[in-house]
């Protein structure tokens, strides 16, 4: 919670966490100050914000100064004061750079899949028909592990197995339900 300076007025234990401020004090220190890498566009929707507009966006990179990079999901929206008066802002965020960091392993794994054999699965699935059939795609045993619980301890390397009735040619259901692909698959 900002004032109408981008002055902390608090800050919840998570965005202490998400942001790495360790027990840093926040309380009557600029926003700006305290992450000087954050870019222009942002400032932007900060001001937007102050203006009295509500601002959000699903996913947006923030290139941190340490050279690290942080995929935040987050809402922005003014507050207003007792006689109504806009008092400052509320930032509202959440960290999901590790659902990037699986997608992006997900769309790499697509990608090193030869074309022909996904082609000749595709059309061997859709003949057959069958619930029992299953398409292995690799993913590292890490995605797994954060993705969902698993009944078997995961290997070094390993497939993801894809099972249930066809549907356009591929499985309907991921054995361990994590992680949906078919929109990987079919692209």
């Amino acid at each position: 919670m900002f004032d109408r300076e981008m002055r902390y007025l608090h800050a919840s234990l998570g965005w202490w966490r998400d942001y790495g401020l360790g027990d840093r004090v926040l309380r009557g220190i600029s926003h700006h100050e305290i992450f000087p890498e954050i870019p222009e566009r942002w400032k932007r929707v900060h001001r937007l914000a102050l203006a009295g507009e509500f601002q959000q966006s699903e996913e947006d990179r923030f290139d941190r100064a340490d050279g690290s990079v942080q995929w935040l999901r987050w809402q922005i929206r003014p507050w207003f004061a007792s006689r109504g008066e806009i008092g400052g802002i509320v930032i509202c965020t959440e960290d999901i750079t590790e659902r990037k960091r699986i997608e992006e392993e997900l769309r790499i794994a697509k990608a090193s899949l030869p074309r022909k054999s996904l082609t000749s699965s595709r059309r061997s699935l859709t003949r057959a028909g069958s619930e029992k059939l299953s398409v292995g795609i690799p993913v590292s045993s890490s995605s797994l592990t954060r993705c969902a619980p698993s009944p078997a301890p995961i290997q070094q390397s390993c497939f993801l197995v894809k099972r249930g009735p066809a549907k356009n040619g591929l499985p309907a259901q991921f054995t361990n339900g994590a992680v949906e692909l078919t929109h990987l698959l079919s692209s």
